[in-house]
């Protein structure tokens, strides 16, 4: 399959990359900040990327093609995300554990 065209223009594409990794680095400060674990999932989908063809990326582009919103994990990501926390913590995760009424592909938030 071809690769995909997203409307970015080729020279904004290493400020975008930057962006993100500066948004990791927070996360990772943070998490460092406040005795918590980062998991890093963005090393397992470099080369991954909006670009390459359905059932290759792990990240919708600016026209996504399922929802719920652009520039995010598509299913695939989802679960490239889910195996690293899975890693992290040593247990598999279980969206259907009481307490955590949040569906996977869900847009609702957990309540208090």
């Amino acid at each position: 399959m071809a690769a995909v065209l997203q409307p970015i223009a080729f020279g904004d594409v290493p400020y975008l990359r930057n962006v993100g990794l500066g948004l990791n680095q927070m996360l990772a400060s943070e998490a460092a900040a406040n005795g918590a674990a980062d998991v890093d999932t963005a090393t397992a989908t470099i080369g991954y990327d909006a670009c390459r063809p359905t059932g290759t990326r792990c990240v919708k582009g600016e026209i996504p093609t399922s929802s719920p919103a652009p520039w995010h994990p598509n299913e695939l990501g989802e679960k490239s995300v889910a195996a690293r926390v899975e890693a992290a913590i040593g247990q598999p995760l279980d969206h259907r554990r009481a307490g955590n009424p949040v569906q996977p592909g869900s847009r609702a938030r957990p309540g208090p």
